[in-house]
């Protein structure tokens, strides 16, 4: 994907850029794995988008805080993660740390590379792998200790469902979810906004989703920003031949400086490889077009 960011960033934006991509394939017949289970992609037969169909008015911006399994509650400190975290592999100029214990104490740089890190957790936070970035630029030399105790780090799950997602987010949906759609990724993502209420922001390359558009689907990123963090869901809601497909297909968390960052980026005019312009906007400005 030719994501294009800030030419000195230290390592690539979140890995959820590269899912909206992923529903081209899908679109188009592609072989992806991404949309989630079958379970999660049964279609609804309402030929209308997902976020379409939502009453977004029922849905105003709440300042509930996130909570992973009901057991790690926002704002997450590295601290929090540690307890919970069996096995990591970090990568640093001279080495790879795979001592959980090591991220807040080493001096070690982090490698100038783009790299595929990874923290793993332990049965409370569902025993999952999340890709760990960092929002640091190469001018910026940053300890791995520096990058983890003062939040330039970033945590994200990819290819995934929404089912994973629910349970992540300690979200649980109940028949009140059911209402106007069938598909199990809709109810889902139902389940999602009741808890959190409508997300602050979203963003989108144009050449996926249109929202003048909306209701003939696409692939798109919520951001859920709160006062010193944020979190985001990427979904792909997909409409095809009359049969609605929605899915919460990515996640990620970011402490106040490196959603900052993040954000600041997502705002800088990237570019994905058909061509398409990233689009970074207040939710209520797109719900109203909706």
């Amino acid at each position: 994907m030719a994501v294009h960011p800030h030419p000195a960033l230290r390592t690539a934006l979140s890995a959820a850029l590269v899912i909206p991509l992923v529903f081209s394939a899908a679109a188009c017949g592609g072989s992806s794995n991404a949309s989630g289970s079958s379970s999660d992609s049964s279609s609804s037969g309402s030929g209308s988008s997902w976020i379409s169909t939502v009453d977004w008015s029922a849905h105003p911006a709440t300042d509930t805080d996130l909570s992973l399994y009901g057991a790690v509650n926002a704002p997450i400190a590295i601290s929090d993660l540690l307890a919970h975290t069996s096995s990591v592999n970090i990568a640093t100029d001279g080495d790879t740390i795979t001592d959980p214990s090591q991220l807040t104490t080493s001096d070690a740089q982090l490698s100038s590379n783009t790299t595929y890190d990874t923290m793993t957790f332990d049965s409370t936070l569902g025993s999952l792998s999340m890709t760990v970035g960092f929002s640091f630029y190469q001018d910026e030399t940053s300890t791995v200790a520096n990058a983890f105790n003062d939040g330039w780090w970033k945590i994200s799950l990819d290819s995934t469902s929404s089912s994973t997602i629910d349970s992540l987010i300690n979200v649980e949906p109940t028949t009140e979810d059911e209402a106007g759609v069938s598909d199990e990724g809709s109810v889902r993502l139902n389940a999602i906004i009741r808890q959190y209420g409508a997300p602050s922001s979203i963003w989108y390359f144009d050449s996926q989703f249109d929202p003048a558009k909306a209701s003939e689907g696409g692939a798109y990123d919520l951001v859920w920003e709160r006062d010193s963090y944020a979190f985001d869901v990427v979904v792909q809601d997909i409409v095809s031949d009359g049969s609605t497909v929605a899915d919460a297909a990515g996640f990620g968390y970011y402490p106040a400086n490196a959603w900052g960052r993040e954000k600041e980026q997502l705002q800088s005019g990237l570019t994905d490889s058909q061509g398409g312009n990233l689009v970074f906007k207040d939710f209520q400005d797109v719900a109203s077009q909706l």
